[in-house]
């Protein structure tokens, strides 16, 4: 989705101005008769100011270059530096994980949770999982509150124990290798 686009590629710039905007139009030349007016048009509202360099892969930089009378300058057109495309990725994204930015790798990951009473071996089945699968484990959050404070537990507990493991997780799935091992 375009919003989530948007705040990828501010992660990955933040030093950057990263314009986005939500209008639904057509992503081809082939699209739209006025491909081109249509894109001109966006390109000028979102970024009134002149536009010194337009960076592309592709040949259709060029053309966007001149649309927006900037500079065209390609970026490794022969992939050679980076090779792959986005639309290589999208189609198989754990096959090409290794080129997904770590802001993106969320995005396309999956957990495996595992869920059920005490003392079935929960623990030990994810360690193996995730040794196995080369990636990440968050471990039980319960436990770790559990030994801090008590088994006492009250709602609030109950609240904090899932913000805790909701946060070590969403940490856990920059950093995992297409799987995360949930405990």
């Amino acid at each position: 989705p375009g919003p989530l686009r948007l705040q990828w590629m501010r992660a990955l710039f933040p030093d950057c101005d990263v314009i986005g905007h939500d209008a639904i139009v057509p992503q081809e030349p082939a699209d739209h008769p006025d491909f081109w007016p249509i894109w001109r048009g966006i390109v000028k509202a979102a970024h009134p100011d002149p536009i010194d360099f337009v960076f592309a892969s592709d040949a259709s930089g060029q053309r966007l270059a001149d649309e927006v009378a900037a500079r065209f300058l390609p970026v490794d057109p022969e992939r050679q530096a980076a090779p792959i495309s986005g639309s290589a990725v999208r189609a198989d994204p754990w096959r090409h994980w290794r080129h997904i930015p770590v802001p993106v790798r969320p995005y396309y990951a999956r957990s495996i949770c595992l869920h059920g009473p005490e003392s079935v071996g929960k623990s030990v089945l994810s360690a193996r999982l995730a040794a196995h699968f080369e990636t990440g484990l968050v471990p039980e959050y319960g436990r770790t509150w559990c030994e801090q404070f008590g088994t006492d537990l009250t709602m609030d507990d109950l609240v904090w124990i899932a913000r805790g493991h909701d946060a070590m997780t969403r940490a856990a799935l920059r950093q995992c290798n297409r799987r995360l091992i949930l405990d």
